[in-house]
């Protein structure tokens, strides 16, 4: 509601269109597979449609998960403990959207090693609720990285940041 699942099927296709004559395998995962993969799907060819260079016959989807452009690739996985993800690899990106609500274990065994044989960029996404989730701890490891290197990894948008950005947003959280 904010415009963070937007801004990743933006992200996902920037990267897509740049690397899809030399190819590359992203991964993006959500807590469950309907409607929270369902829909980031839905909202990645969505933006796609609205882009001429994707919709000229390159832009194709394959088994209802898979994505390509050219030889670009992006893979959407439900992270739900029934899910069966394995096999799966990114190169460059992999993204847990609403990281609040995947399991730590889940993460740990199934996506994690996903990113190895690329070292591929891991993002975690979605809203901190509590303490105990697996965004907190990864937020939490990557300011000890930047405490450690000074890169900045953590970037935190709060909701009256976005109010500043989106009248519609801003006025729903006044009511709130």
């Amino acid at each position: 509601q904010s415009g963070k699942d937007e801004l990743l099927a933006d992200l996902i296709l920037f990267i897509m269109a740049r690397l899809a004559e030399i190819g590359c395998s992203i991964i993006c995962a959500q807590p469950t597979f309907c409607p929270q993969t369902v829909n980031a799907m839905d909202r990645l060819w969505a933006r796609a449609s609205q882009r001429p260079f994707f919709m000229q016959g390159n832009f194709r989807q394959r088994y209802g998960y898979i994505y390509r452009l050219l030889s670009a690739r992006v893979t959407y996985f439900s992270a739900a403990p029934t899910a069966n993800v394995v096999g799966a690899t990114a190169d460059r990106l992999l993204i847990i959207n609403e990281a609040q609500d995947v399991q730590k274990n889940i993460y740990d065994a199934r996506f994690a090693p996903m990113a190895a044989a690329g070292n591929a960029t891991r993002v975690f996404s979605g809203t901190s609720w509590t303490s105990d989730t697996l965004l907190e701890r990864e937020k939490q490891a990557a300011l000890q990285m930047e405490k450690r290197d000074g890169l900045r990894r953590v970037f935190v948008i709060t909701g009256e940041g976005v109010a500043r950005h989106n009248k519609y947003y801003a006025k729903f959280l006044k009511n709130e």
